[in-house]
């Protein structure tokens, strides 16, 4: 063969081998995208980089299933099958990889990965074998160890053996990649043993353990599960370390929320409220909405006067984006509505009607009490006597029971103590009272509508001044910016740009680009060009000032 035939064959054998590579070096970097998307939530992303990462995988392994990066190829096939929830192709990929390889450190995983695959497969005796030898070579501080002993420890519950799980999952908590899963399943194991001790510890656990997208949610039902199943203040303290975790500021502010419910169930209103509050006030719209919500329906429960009212409204108002917000803030307005009709236009049951809309639909129980008893003592209608029992009936005191007292003889008071009383008599009051209620009840609403328009327009008006008042000071600071730095032409124009878009990375980009290489042809021709040889100050932008000019929650 000639030398040239050589070289055009060598050359041919050398592209061969790079598209070999290349498509496994593709299939890496979408598996390693989809890892990434797996650990922020987004599983729409994941899903399709898996499986492109396994097309990519597969083309490379049967071009050369002999090759010199087969068992790479294998490898990542069958985790991203696993992945995917594809359990017996992921066992079969594994298989063939265990059957071909002699690399120590793949058939580790490659024991790891199946095992896993068959407990999901139901095939526990087997899974166990596999992931015996997996854990027994993998360190248990490497994510692939700690996958390993995950899994085992599945097992182990499973076959009821706890204590052998226990000691798997303690272990793995030592792996930081790992950590989110292992805390979680701790803790999920903890509430089906209902293992308080436990539940502390992987609670614990996960605060200080690194976020992964669609935490929130699980966190939540934990909490949720652990005020149900043994009481909210548990659930209350055991999530307090998550308040100093490093997640997300999103993600803490719904713990945040959540732990001020709990707070609440656990008999402690004005820590709850007080919870409520700073999120409120800190945070607009959103979970800032809901916490305002939340604060709203506190102070009701624990309101004794109509003139708290209004300040609950005032709670609700910023908070136009919840529309449960919104009919609150609407059902307290309709009963303000209702209390002004009775005491100035002298509608004797519209006070009646604002008490029972205060109990049934605002969550006011305290203050309806307090609107029965007036009614009660005001009105000398057949009504009296249900509303001093419906006061007696949300709390007892000794203002209820002379109410009761004073009331001995109305139809009502006698019905309930089982002296005579007139049947048809109750029946009559109590066909009036339903018609009346009814009637002043929708006009109350109707009005509260009318009035809740006028609100929203003033609301969005306000929004809308707060937007552009924010932009003013952007705009403001990103000039001030663009002069601290001694910027023209080109640059500064990309700089305001950026800075204007709250894009700090592009700032950044920006002001480090080669001055040399990028002059400002607007400039005026005696304008001084930089030393390159001198350090260069504007090379290096004022970050804690741009990140105060541009950071908002």
């Amino acid at each position: 063969m000639t030398p040239l035939r050589l070289a055009v064959l060598a050359g041919m054998l050398l592209l061969g081998g790079c598209g070999y590579f290349n498509s496994l070096y593709n299939a890496k970097r979408n598996f390693s995208t989809a890892e990434r998307a797996t650990r922020s939530g987004d599983r729409t992303t994941a899903a399709r980089e898996y499986r492109a990462a396994i097309d990519r995988a597969a083309v490379s392994y049967r071009k050369y299933p002999n090759g010199r990066w087969a068992d790479d190829a294998l490898l990542l096939l069958g985790r991203a099958r696993f992945e995917l929830g594809e359990y017996e192709a992921a066992a079969a990929a594994m298989e063939t990889l265990l059957e071909q390889s002699d690399d120590a450190q793949q058939r580790a995983v490659a024991h790891a990965y199946r095992g896993a695959a068959l407990f999901m497969l139901e095939d526990l005796p087997a899974a166990i074998a596999h992931l015996d030898s997996a854990a027994s070579a993998l360190r248990e501080d490497s994510e692939d160890g700690a996958f390993a002993r995950l899994w085992r420890a599945r097992t182990a519950f499973e076959q009821g053996r706890s204590e052998a799980g226990w000691q798997d999952l303690t272990a793995a908590t030592s792996s930081r990649r790992m950590a989110h899963r292992i805390a979680m399943e701790g803790v999920r194991r903890s509430l089906q043993q209902r293992d308080s001790a436990r539940a502390f510890e992987f609670m614990h656990h996960l605060a200080r353990a690194p976020h992964e997208g669609g935490s929130q949610m699980r966190a939540d039902s934990i909490l949720d599960v652990l005020g149900r199943e043994w009481s909210p203040s548990i659930a209350f303290g055991s999530s307090a370390p998550i308040g100093q975790s490093d997640w997300p500021a999103d993600v803490r502010d719904a713990i945040a929320l959540t732990r001020a419910r709990l707070a609440v169930r656990a008999g402690d209103p004005d820590t709850g409220l007080a919870m409520a509050m700073q999120l409120g006030n800190t945070i607009n719209l959103g979970i800032g909405s809901r916490a305002r919500r939340l604060a709203a329906e506190i102070r009701l429960a624990k309101a004794e006067s109509t003139d708290e009212l209004e300040d609950v409204r005032s709670v609700l108002l910023p908070a136009y984006d919840d529309r449960p917000a919104l009919e609150l803030m609407r059902r307290v307005r309709a009963a303000q509505i209702l209390l002004r009709n009775g005491q100035d236009a002298g509608s004797s049951i519209s006070l009646f009607a604002a008490a029972e809309l205060l109990r049934d639909e605002a969550g006011a129980p305290l203050l309806a009490r307090r609107v029965f008893l007036d009614f009660a003592a005001q009105q000398p209608s057949i009504w009296a006597g249900k509303a001093a029992l419906a006061a007696h009936q949300i709390a007892q005191s000794e203002e209820t029971a002379a109410a009761l007292v004073r009331l001995a003889t109305n139809p009502y008071v006698s019905s309930v103590r089982g002296t005579t009383y007139d049947a048809a008599e109750i029946d009559r009051a109590e066909e009036r009272l339903a018609y009346g209620i009814a009637g002043l009840r929708t006009d109350a609403i109707a009005e509260a509508i009318r009035r809740d328009v006028a609100v929203g327009r003033a609301v969005t008006v306000l929004d809308s001044t707060r937007l552009a008042a924010r932009n003013d000071s952007v705009r403001i600071a990103c000039g001030m910016l663009i002069d601290s730095l001694s910027v023209g032409g080109i640059r500064a124009d990309s700089t305001r740009s950026a800075c204007l878009r709250g894009d700090t990375t592009r700032v950044r980009f920006v002001l480090n680009a080669d001055t040399v290489l990028l002059r400002d042809s607007t400039a005026g021709a005696g304008q001084r060009v930089p030393d390159r040889t001198a350090p260069d100050t504007v090379l290096a932008p004022p970050d804690t000032m741009l990140l105060s000019i541009l950071t908002h929650r």
